[in-house]
């Protein structure tokens, strides 16, 4: 199954400033698909979707930013990396260790992450200390995960997605459904997320008439 691992829509509400435009929301994404795209590190499925758009962000006459939000609907899918890289993206960018790092490189006195300026200027700042965080993976140094409530909202943020991909299942596929949240439990969430989710199971069970 394919999955998310970033949404520029994840980010619209909560604490996302009212005075900026919706893309502020994937600059950070957008960084880090640059930093893929310009290490060679993406996949077929990404020169499938980004078409002349992946020429423009190597050659830096757009942004991944752009990219993002032009070609890929504000969506970062595992499949639009190579193995190397969704193993890597895994351990550096779904830990929160990504995000944190984007903070100390970027944010400094800015009122929030999101106000970040996508710039190459700024990307130039923050993929030498990718760069570091691949080259010692590489070595077998896992990137530090990151702060409690860095990864307290990527577990939130996996369950919305969950929840997103069972509901263009319904009400088609209510068998279909009820398998990517059995999936996501046999990933072992935290109690609160797998209880919601079982809380799911059982009303999707007693609407569509499923067998237990």
């Amino acid at each position: 199954m394919t999955s998310s691992i970033d949404r520029a829509e994840w980010h619209y509400g909560g604490d996302f400033p009212r005075d900026l435009p919706p893309e502020a929301g994937g600059t950070h994404i957008g960084m880090y698909l640059a930093w893929i795209i310009q290490r060679d590190l993406g996949s077929a499925t990404l020169r499938k979707y980004a078409r002349d758009s992946l020429r423009l962000v190597k050659v830096r006459k757009i942004t991944g930013r752009e990219l993002l939000f032009t070609e890929l609907d504000e969506k970062f899918f595992d499949t639009l990396l190579s193995a190397v890289a969704r193993n890597f993206t895994r351990d550096y960018y779904q830990s929160g260790c990504y995000i944190d790092d984007y903070d100390s490189v970027l944010v400094g006195k800015l009122t929030t992450i999101y106000h970040v300026v996508d710039s190459w200027a700024n990307y130039d700042r923050l993929a030498p200390v990718i760069d570091r965080r691949f080259a010692s993976w590489k070595e077998g140094i896992a990137p530090p995960a990151g702060t409690p409530q860095v990864q307290l909202k990527l577990l939130e943020e996996e369950y919305l997605d969950t929840i997103l991909t069972v509901a263009g299942k319904l009400p088609a596929d209510p068998e279909g459904a009820l398998q990517i949240f059995q999936e996501y439990l046999s990933r072992e969430p935290l109690p609160v997320y797998r209880t919601r989710a079982i809380r799911e199971i059982e009303r999707l069970r007693m609407k569509y008439g499923l067998e237990r």
